[in-house]
């Protein structure tokens, strides 16, 4: 009996599989019992891949704050799968962040998400004059899967990115300093954009203490010569 309910078998299935039944009813059992344990083990797997993903943005956030991280550097961007959806912006970033149709998208497709809020502003200079009115959210996919129209894959190229501490209100600063520090070193910027909120509403109510990694794509200008990054 101990034996039976370690395999996660329920008092009534250990009843029926000790009362003498035959080969074929206890094997069937076994498989029914082994589909629904590995369904129980996905579903363990992914709740623990959001919150261990949460976790990491806390502490990237403490870290960012506590070394008043500011600095702007390029990077590659890997690529990854992200499940999406296009909507309109107003530059309200509690709506957009808290999103309960981005939510109710998610469920109706069965997509699960992990990681950070990400908008995608299709234009770096509408951003910038306050005149964007479309976003893309986007959200890592736990499960990738190229075949999914839901999903899409970004990344596979460079790009210059900051923290912003603090509030949403004033991130537009950021882009400024992009453009000022990659137009010195020989890079064309966008026309694309990203916000990555590392930390925002989901986590804390006190705008002091969001972080957002500000995102631009680049590319080398060719008469940009060998200037030092």
């Amino acid at each position: 009996m101990k034996y039976y309910k370690q395999m996660g078998f329920k008092l009534e299935e250990m009843q029926e599989l000790l009362g003498g039944n035959t080969y074929y009813y206890v094997q069937q059992n076994f498989r029914s019992k082994i589909d629904e344990l590995k369904a129980q083990e996905q579903e363990i797997h992914d709740s623990l891949v959001a919150v261990k993903d949460w976790y990491e943005l806390v502490r990237e956030a403490q870290m960012v704050i506590r070394n008043d991280i500011r600095d702007i550097s390029v990077k590659f961007m890997s690529q990854e799968f992200f499940c999406f959806m296009d909507q309109e912006f107003a530059y309200e970033y509690m709506d957009s962040i808290i999103n309960i149709p981005w939510t109710n998208y998610l469920e109706e497709i069965g997509q699960k998400i992990t990681g950070p809020v990400i908008l995608r502003f299709p234009s770096l200079e509408e951003k910038m004059k306050g005149n964007c009115a479309r976003a893309r959210i986007m959200q890592r996919a736990v499960l990738p899967d190229e075949k999914n129209p839901g999903q899409t894959v970004v990344g596979g190229g460079m790009a210059v990115s900051v923290y912003h501490i603090g509030s949403h209100e004033t991130i537009d600063q950021e882009y400024e300093r992009i453009l000022e520090w990659a137009g010195k070193r020989g890079y064309q910027c966008g026309p694309e954009c990203y916000e990555r909120y590392v930390v925002d509403y989901w986590t804390t109510r006190e705008p002091a203490e969001f972080v957002t990694e500000v995102i631009v794509p680049v590319t080398k200008a060719a008469e940009a010569g060998n200037i030092p990054l």
